[in-house]
């Protein structure tokens, strides 16, 4: 006989059914908490930097419309009815003209052409000495705040450039009055003039070898004496002084060093400016530019207090700015030596996005930057 036995089925327990029923639910609950966590933080995140951006906008804003004020209100009294009566102006007149200069230079120096309000106001200033003689002593107190602003102005844009760029000074030696250079030159050369104490020689020729005439500066050059001599240098050595004296470039990998000339002439101590004639070249030409080469810079102007180095530069190759500042006009005394007086100048090289935003880049060359910053091009 058969015998059936019937399998035990699932028991239930409770516990089991608790934990299928509660636990679901917690981990969805939890799942929500934490998104909504997520979500909350990172829009709170969103909403902060929205309110910082907000608020750097309207600070922006409420400057850019302060100095938008300040500059209508300096330019319309700088060259409006008062500017064009200003020979009849009386020196507080001109004073407050010059206040006004102040504030605008101080604002807006790297941004406007601001050297025919200088000069503007200069010659008001000296025309008003020579028509109140009375005031002469007031008006030559404005003309020294005047030159003192335009160094100011000048030697925060030179500190600017040359920390992002490369500068060179020159010192020019000039007699006890300003008005003459030293030993009865005409114009001064630099950097030639700064080594006319050493004499270039040629190099002696080994023993027995055919001596071959070494024309320098339109003449022959004696043979270098065997004995060390200071006073004299071999022309090659003095070429390569020169080139590491003149040469300027700026930190970058792919700049092209170039090669700097400049004449200085008809120095005028009364104007605090000089005539200056300047080549820019590529050191392949080193130790003297041809101002034929198409591709030297050829320019000639004068130099004051009034060249601001952000607005007057010059263009060069691959969009580099140049520019050359007048630092100081220094006279001196009769009794301090033959050459007491001196023009101290800079030279700066720096990159075209410095350069104030007037003279903007074309478009070639803002693709070229674009690139060259992305490394595509060398």
């Amino acid at each position: 006989m058969s015998d059936y036995r019937s399998s035990p089925g699932p028991s239930f327990s409770w516990e089991n059914a608790f934990l299928r029923a509660v636990i679901p639910g917690l981990l969805i609950a939890l799942a929500g908490f934490v998104g909504e966590w997520v979500i909350t933080s990172a829009s709170s995140k969103a909403e902060n930097a929205r309110l910082v951006t907000n608020l750097q906008i309207q600070r922006e804003q409420a400057e850019s419309d302060l100095r938008k004020d300040v500059f209508g209100q300096a330019v319309a009294a700088l060259i409006g009815t008062q500017a064009a009566e200003a020979g009849r102006d009386s020196i507080e007149d001109h004073s407050k003209r010059l206040l006004k200069l102040e504030l605008l230079a101080l604002n807006f120096g790297d941004s406007i052409f601001l050297s025919p309000l200088f000069a503007e106001l200069e010659k008001d200033l000296r025309r008003h000495m020579a028509s109140e003689p009375a005031d002469r002593p007031a008006a030559l107190e404005l003309l020294g705040r005047l030159r003192s602003l335009a160094q100011r102005v000048a030697s925060a844009q030179l500190s600017f450039l040359a920390q992002r760029g490369s500068s060179v000074r020159i010192q020019v030696p000039l007699t006890a009055d300003g008005q003459e250079f030293c030993n009865d030159r005409i114009e001064y050369k630099w950097p030639d003039d700064l080594f006319t104490t050493l004499q270039p020689c040629a190099e002696r020729p080994p023993r027995g070898a055919t001596v071959e005439p070494v024309v320098y500066d339109g003449r022959i050059l004696p043979v270098c004496p065997d004995e060390t001599d200071g006073a004299f240098i071999p022309v090659t050595e003095l070429q390569q002084l020169m080139v590491d004296t003149a040469s300027i470039a700026l930190d970058k990998p792919e700049a092209e060093k170039r090669f700097v000339t400049a004449v200085f002439s008809e120095p005028r101590p009364e104007r605090k400016s000089v005539r200056v004639s300047l080549l820019v070249c590529g050191t392949g030409a080193a130790p003297a530019c041809n101002d034929d080469d198409p591709s030297t810079v050829k320019r000639t102007f004068t130099l004051d207090y009034f060249n601001f180095p952000t607005i007057d530069n010059t263009r060069l190759p691959s969009n580099e700015r140049f520019a050359v500042v007048l630092e100081d006009f220094a006279l001196g005394g009769q009794d301090q030596g033959e050459c007491p007086s001196t023009l101290d100048l800079s030279i700066v090289l720096f990159p075209s996005e410095h350069a104030s935003l007037r003279d903007r880049p074309t478009m070639r060359e803002s693709l070229q930057i674009l690139e060259r910053a992305q490394g595509n091009i060398p």
